[in-house]
């Protein structure tokens, strides 16, 4: 399998650079790069998490008074801001925000939860927690990080080469920084958060030697990454970490199936079976186009593969082929839905922004 690829050839590796016998055929990939946890980053995130904590709890007392008309049933939704730690408090914000027919039941299920008996609400906390961080991360202006063995191997997209420029680059930083293979550590998280920016920085800005579309290629990654990161400052997360595509693709006219392959072949897009969901108003011929993830430290979107963005094919022709104002009201439009502009998480997109990456 492709990790147990990456694990014999850069353990093969370290070996031959490790001398000290008490490291040497001990010290592998993994304590190398360690896993990523989302408590660690929001440790990074917030700089003051009792306020913060007071700034949540505040929002969800909003949503509260707005959702809630009698005091007697406000009552029973406080047990809501009530906890400790900011990723239950901002998920309880967000299934509030949501104000769908889960809504009535979220007090009940967080107190279940807390007793250790809510599958319904462990499944909501496991499908939004990593999607929270991206929101956290926006209201508190920093920058969303990515390290780790599990991470790098998201990364690279099961394209071996990504991931030994992953890992060598983020050896080098540490290098810089004292690192020794006499007595070797793990390497930090901003070591390897650098290594992953650099490498997805360099491989956007090769897209432009991938003929015969070369900057259209370019310019359509720009604008899907985009779309994707807009997508994921959705207040609501109303589908978590969005950063693949399905469209229609018996409708496309042969230029815009022509594109779609040359980008499959350069691996910029990588086609897979589609995973179905509730929603099937389009009805394709049962595949997906997944951004390549090397490119999502650049784009700061997840690199797991959670849910997708439905596309129409004469939109998507429009974001490939049509001129730049076009394309970016197009794109504009497929976030509008989820992220208004007006508010701190919608930008409008602008493409004059990113040619100079």
């Amino acid at each position: 399998d492709y990790e147990g690829l990456l694990l014999d050839i850069c353990n093969k590796r370290l070996e031959k650079v490790i001398k000290n016998e008490e490291f040497k055929n001990k010290f592998t990939i993994k304590d190398l790069l360690g896993e990523y946890k989302v408590e660690d980053e929001i440790d990074y995130l917030v700089d003051s998490q009792p306020e913060y904590i007071k700034t949540i709890r505040k929002s969800i007392k909003e949503e509260i008074c707005e959702i809630v008309d009698s005091e007697k049933d406000r009552e029973s939704f406080s047990i809501l801001y009530e906890p400790d730690d900011i990723l239950t408090l901002y998920l309880n914000l967000v299934l509030l925000r949501r104000r769908n027919k889960s809504t009535p039941l979220v007090p009940l299920e967080y107190k279940k939860y807390q007793n250790g008996n809510s599958p319904k609400y462990a499944q909501w906390l496991h499908t939004n927690k990593n999607a929270i961080v991206y929101l956290i991360a926006k209201e508190n202006r920093k920058r969303k990080q990515y390290y780790g063995f599990s991470t790098f191997k998201m990364l690279s997209s099961g394209i071996t080469r990504y991931f030994l420029e992953l890992c060598e680059n983020a050896l080098r930083d540490a290098l810089r920084n004292g690192f020794s293979y006499e007595n070797p550590r793990q390497l930090s998280n901003k070591e390897q958060t650098s290594a992953a920016r650099y490498v997805s920085r360099y491989r956007l800005n090769d897209i432009d030697t991938y003929t015969p579309y070369s900057s259209r290629l370019r310019r359509f990654v720009v604008l899907m990454g985009n779309i994707f990161n807009r997508l994921h400052l959705d207040p609501n997360i109303s589908e978590p970490e969005r950063n693949h595509f399905q469209t229609d693709f018996d409708n496309l006219d042969e230029g815009t199936k022509s594109f779609l392959q040359s980008a499959e072949l350069w691996s910029v897009f990588q086609k897979r079976a589609e995973t179905k969901d509730k929603d099937n108003s389009i009805d394709s011929d049962e595949y997906e186009y997944h951004l390549n993830h090397i490119y999502s430290p650049y784009f700061e979107i997840s690199m797991r593969k959670q849910r997708k963005l439905k596309i129409k094919s004469e939109d998507l022709k429009t974001l490939i082929f049509a001129e730049n104002e076009i394309a970016e009201k197009t794109a504009n439009h497929l976030t509008s839905r989820y992220v208004n502009s007006n508010t701190k998480y919608g930008k409008q997109l602008n493409l004059s922004e990113f040619w100079k990456i």
